[in-house]
């Protein structure tokens, strides 16, 4: 019997996640796919290319590659990702259920487990565990961008794996699932079908009944057979590339639907890599809206500086849509200077940027919005910076500015308090 070992392109440094590969090995890997081994990552001496503070949206050392396994195998995903601050990664598996289960680093589901440094290990594979895993990068707290890449894995049976070699040449009618109706219980097999909304290859169950095994076993097959074009470039992840020759590029988010810079390697790209932001947004698809107006007030300067327990000049980098915030967003902003701050230490953290929980905000339009520096007052709850639709957000005029610091220093707040109570 073969031993077991940790294996360092599997498990990551050692990890308690030991991975059943004889001698260490990388696991067997039919029809020709990958092996399942991930890409060694990056020598640690290779330069990073943004000096100081300024965050960097997160992107892949390399792209990702299709994987097969027979059935009781093992397969690692490895979503090896960079930026700053460093990206907090999740996975989850592509279904057609409203919503998918969120992996975390740390946790077992089941067969699977997630590691320490975001990759994606899989056990003891059976038929259903094929499909496309999805890696979602973040920045954590102060960061700057948002990445999502599809690994597919297939899990195959060894005696199909002499049939499915042939695969390829199947009648483009294999590409999509079988039209009639099946009643009958599910056969335990699983295959992969062309999805033209996704413009993707994607996994459904097999039923019993004759005629229902249309399909193909692996994702590169149906890819290879039915995805007549090489797809579009601007659905791609942001990939660095394990290289030295740093260059300046500009990619496209998807998620975030706007072109953001990033720093290529000079090797192992993709094709959402473009050398200037106007080539980037002529490419792909950048909305275009009206401006939006000013933010409207609900008080005046010195009543929202007195209720607000935080005051800040700073400007918006980013604005993300985020479901966990109330149904609202996160607003991040470059902070230029802090006018007052009851709850959060920016001053003796030295903070650069600032996070803010967006709660109840015109998804369409939101506040704050615009280029210019701006004058923000909110809340803070449980640690965390809130703006809500009657929060301050202006302009950050010098005039204005300069009355901030002058109630503050005539503690007016403080004498308002007294004729309140």
């Amino acid at each position: 019997a073969a031993t077991e070992k940790c294996c360092t392109n599997v498990c990551g440094l050692q990890s308690c996640v030991a991975a059943r590969f004889p001698d260490g090995g990388p696991a067997e890997s039919p029809l020709g796919a990958p092996r399942v081994a991930s890409a060694p990552r990056p020598p640690e001496t290779t330069a990073r290319p943004t000096p100081g503070d300024a965050p960097v949206p997160p992107a892949l050392y390399g792209s990702p590659s299709p994987q097969a396994v027979y059935v009781g195998g093992t397969a690692s995903l490895h979503c090896d990702v960079s930026g700053r601050p460093p990206p907090a990664v999740t996975w989850e598996k592509q279904s057609d259920q409203p919503e998918n289960l969120i992996m975390r680093p740390g946790q077992m589901y089941g067969n699977v487990v997630v590691t320490s440094i975001g990759q994606l290990v899989l056990y003891n594979a059976r038929p259903e565990d094929a499909g496309l895993y999805t890696c979602t990068a973040r920045n954590a707290g102060l960061g700057a961008g948002l990445l999502r890449a599809d690994f597919p894995l297939s899990v195959v049976q060894r005696d199909s794996a002499r049939a499915g070699a042939h695969e390829a040449a199947t009648a483009p009618a294999q590409c999509l699932p079988s039209s009639q109706t099946c009643v009958g219980p599910p056969s335990g097999r699983v295959l992969w079908h062309f999805d033209p909304q996704r413009r993707s290859c994607m996994t459904f169950p097999v039923g019993s009944c004759a005629g229902s095994a249309q399909g193909f076993e692996t994702y590169e097959a149906c890819q290879q057979a039915c995805a007549r074009d090489p797809g579009d470039a601007c659905a791609l992840p942001a990939v660095q590339g394990p290289c030295q020759g740093w260059e300046p590029r500009w990619a496209y988010s998807p998620l975030l639907q706007h072109c953001h810079p990033f720093e290529y390697s000079g090797c192992e790209g993709n094709g959402n890599n473009f050398e200037s932001r106007e080539s980037c947004e002529h490419a792909c698809p950048v909305p275009r809206t009206t401006p939006c107006q000013a933010c409207r007030l609900r008080s005046k300067l010195a009543l929202s500086l007195c209720r607000s327990d935080f005051a800040i000049v700073g400007r918006l980098t980013e604005l993300l849509e985020e479901p966990e915030a109330g149904g609202g967003g996160i607003a991040r902003v470059a902070l230029d200077e802090v006018l007052k701050d009851d709850k959060m230490g920016l001053r003796l953290l030295g903070t650069k940027y600032l996070e803010v929980t967006l709660i109840g905000v015109d998804r369409a339009c939101p506040c704050p919005n615009g280029d210019g520096p701006l004058v923000i007052m909110g809340e803070v709850r449980d640690g965390v910076a809130m703006l809500d639709a009657g929060s301050y957000v202006r302009a950050a005029s010098e005039k204005r500015v300069k009355k901030i610091s002058e109630l503050l220093e005539r503690k007016a707040c403080e004498l308002l308090n007294r004729f309140q109570d």
